[in-house]
């Protein structure tokens, strides 16, 4: 009786998953700590898998949700009764992988696999930082009087394997900025060991612009160092040249 209500998920093996770091960001290959406690009957675990998800805005203004990596890991082992048992083990966040920041989300997933019954699972939202480069470009930005408004992720079949593109927007800070735009958007392409960024500037309704649809500006720029100063001047000549 006790295993038939294991293979429903009732009296079944626990899991939760303990990572060695609390921040991690795109690209990076985390440690993690996998804990096994067995339920009221034997049962044979097949392995483990890990999967990271978010969720994204489709062109419809829908939700869906994006499975950013699905990996395995360890041999199949039998979990006795109350038995507790941890298990080492790691996953590479891949670089598309986007930054929780303005209300975006990851999720690492992790499961048992276990034949003929419900898979045991757990859950943990983590927190992604960006790397050196993505934290330099987004600094730079605010040091030349923008303040970050709001981020998401959009569905998109260009610029990324993944299914969707994370866009970082902001607002003008300062009556420079305010006369002539109304807003500046970030997205990067992180593909190679180069940042690839694209900035994208809304410019301020004028009869000029009613007259030429010229609104938008989308440039890319790549990114090989993190000095900030630098990319404050190239960010605010990139504007300039544009308007």
């Amino acid at each position: 009786m006790r295993k038939v209500l294991s293979s429903v998920g009732i009296g079944s093996a626990t899991v939760d998953t303990v990572l060695d770091d609390t921040e991690l960001h795109p690209g990076e290959t985390v440690g993690l700590s996998v804990e096994i406690e067995g339920g009221s009957a034997e049962q044979e675990i097949e392995g483990l898998y890990f999967v990271l998800e978010t969720k994204y805005v489709t062109e419809d203004g829908g939700t869906e949700t994006a499975e950013i990596e699905r990996a395995g890991a360890t041999e199949s082992f039998t979990i006795e009764p109350d038995e507790r048992r941890t298990l080492p083990a790691s996953m590479t966040l891949p670089r598309v992988t986007p930054l929780t920041k303005g209300g975006v989300s990851v999720s690492l997933k992790t499961g048992c696999k276990i034949d003929w019954a419900k898979d045991p699972q757990d859950r943990d939202h983590i927190d992604v930082v960006g790397t050196p480069a993505m934290q330099a470009v987004l600094t730079a930005v605010e040091r030349i009087g923008f303040a970050f408004s709001h981020s998401d992720c959009k569905e998109s079949s260009v610029y990324s394997p993944a299914p969707f593109v994370q866009e970082f927007e902001f607002e003008p800070a300062n009556s420079e900025w305010r006369r002539k735009l109304d807003e500046l958007e970030v997205i990067f392409a992180p593909l190679s060991d180069e940042l690839e960024v694209r900035v994208e500037v809304d410019r301020r309704e004028t009869t000029y612009t009613d007259l030429t649809g010229s609104e938008e500006s989308r440039q890319w720029i790549s990114v090989d160092h993190t000095d900030t100063r630098k990319l404050q001047r190239r960010m605010r000549a990139l504007i300039d040249d544009h308007f």
